[in-house]
């Protein structure tokens, strides 16, 4: 932990957990946090099936000091990709919090993405990740419509995106508290 100035956590359904597997994309995020002295722990790094309840327990023991959570599903109905931001507003440190990650996450996310926002929500049953969590923690709730999910362009976009959004969250962050 010496050799850090920050420690991070990034979850990803396991179902999902490919979505940021090609090699460049995890290239990038190991330069950046290496040369911003951060350590990153992607959840989909993890060799066992994992829950979100398991990713917050790991942030918790490693003493992490925010958790990022990006969630991805495909919505028929959608006519456009969208995403909103889960946050917990009832837990509270001083300096930096949850609500305050969420928003600095979203913002990132618009951004980057250009994509439509619809707002923050209260974390619940759903999304332990951020309900459970004694630490900021926060998760985009991406909602890809059908057509984007079926374009391997659209997709490639999105992904490459949500690394972005993950490098300047963080940058953010540790520009924001250092």
């Amino acid at each position: 932990r010496s050799s850090y100035d920050a420690v991070a956590v990034v979850y990803i359904p396991y179902e999902d957990r490919n979505r940021l597997k090609l090699p460049e994309w995890h290239q990038s995020l190991a330069d950046y946090v290496s040369d911003n002295r951060i350590r990153l722990f992607m959840a989909s790094d993890m060799q066992e099936p994992y829950t979100q309840q398991d990713v917050i327990q790991f942030a918790e023991h490693i003493d992490a000091d925010v958790v990022l959570g990006i969630d991805v599903s495909v919505d028929a109905q959608a006519q456009e990709t969208s995403a909103a931001a889960i946050c917990n507003t009832t837990y509270f440190i001083p300096d930096f919090n949850s609500a305050q990650l969420a928003v600095i996450l979203a913002e990132e996310f618009v951004s980057e993405t250009q994509l439509p926002f619809w707002g923050f929500d209260e974390a619940d049953g759903n999304t332990p990740l951020v309900a459970l969590a004694t630490r900021p923690s926060a998760m985009l709730k991406i909602s890809q419509s059908q057509k984007d999910a079926e374009s391997v362009e659209a997709v490639y976009k999105l992904n490459e995106r949500i690394v972005a959004v993950i490098k300047n969250t963080l940058g953010s962050i540790y520009t924001a508290q250092g």
